[in-house]
């Protein structure tokens, strides 16, 4: 662990976290635009500097790593003027009409304006002028409004392992898109709108726009939570089938290592009921598929469900696991 100091609140967080993250998690808020959670940092947008004590200059906390004995000040004259500019820099390219983007109102770079105060009325503005396309399944492209902040490159390479989004070039200017501008569908695009969801502006946005409507941001990105007339929760009930295939699998290489046969334990004096269970054991793996549904419909494990019984001569899980 490391003892660090942001703006006078002393935190103690793990060594070579990055400071943005550690900020962010005390409640100290330091503008930001291409940072993600979810997605490794580049800092590009330049918005994260902070100043630290000892060292010349000024950094990105969103690349810098938390060292034990560090001080940290996210505002200054210096850095207010900097983050200034460089947000005025990305509005230069950036369309004025907010009010018809269908982002309004949901818009990171919109929070960003009015936290820092910023427009581009001392900058030329640029005009990209890329077609909107609207030929894909699922999503719309306008990169006229897109400020390359990389998450959508980062989720579709990096978080995905599609690798359809990249960096182009024309007329010197730089866009995203896809190799050679094909549509998603002719580059085998998954559609799994990962890179609609880290967008910040909207440049990549969903068709269908279920982020405008009254559901949650969770809700209407995993449909199937709310939809699902029985109410089930899907994903977590995928992820508790998944769970168990791996126990299983686990099982079988224990006993094509070993052997091992159930019959061969039955020397044991065992009582009659024990015996019933130990040759009812491949029902128990079913048994645990039906408290996984039970436990994901109603949130409750089911009540006397069949286990077999606890004794030093039947192997645990966690014996079995290799």
């Amino acid at each position: 662990m490391a003892v660090i100091t942001i703006d006078g609140t002393r935190l103690e967080v793990p060594e070579n976290k990055n400071v943005l993250e550690c900020a962010l998690e005390a409640g100290i808020y330091i503008p930001h635009l291409c940072h993600h959670p979810d997605l490794p940092e580049n800092g590009s947008c330049r918005m994260c500097i902070v100043e630290v004590e000892g060292q010349e200059g000024i950094t990105t906390s969103c690349t810098l790593r938390a060292q034990d004995g560090m001080v940290v000040h996210t505002t200054s004259e210096r850095i207010n003027k900097l983050r200034t500019l460089a947000l005025e820099l990305l509005l230069a390219g950036h369309p004025e009409d907010c009010s018809t983007c269908p982002k309004y109102g949901n818009c990171e770079l919109q929070t960003l304006i009015q936290y820092i105060g910023a427009n581009n009325a001392r900058m030329r503005t640029r005009i990209k002028g890329i077609k909107m396309e609207e030929g894909n399944p699922l999503l719309i492209h306008d990169m006229n409004r897109c400020v390359l902040c990389g998450r959508c490159v980062r989720a579709c390479n990096k978080l995905r392992g599609v690798g359809v989004l990249q960096y182009n070039k024309k007329d010197l200017a730089t866009y995203v898109g896809t190799l050679h501008g094909k549509l998603l569908k002719d580059e085998d695009c998954r559609f799994c709108t990962a890179c609609a969801e880290v967008c910040p502006t909207g440049s990549i946005r969903d068709k269908l726009q279920l982020l405008t409507t009254n559901l949650k941001k969770e809700e209407a990105l995993v449909p199937c939570r709310t939809a699902c007339p029985a109410h089930t929760d899907i994903p977590r009930y995928i992820r508790f089938v998944k769970e168990m295939r791996q126990l299983l699998s686990s099982v079988k290489k224990y006993r094509s290592r070993t052997h091992w046969d159930m019959s061969a334990a039955m020397h044991v004096s065992w009582s009659a009921n024990e015996k019933k269970s130990a040759r009812q054991w491949p029902s128990a793996t079913s048994n645990v598929m039906r408290q996984s549904m039970t436990l994901a419909v109603t949130g409750k494990a089911k009540e006397n469900s069949f286990r077999i019984p606890a004794r030093k001569y039947v192997l645990s899980v966690e014996a079995l696991q290799v």
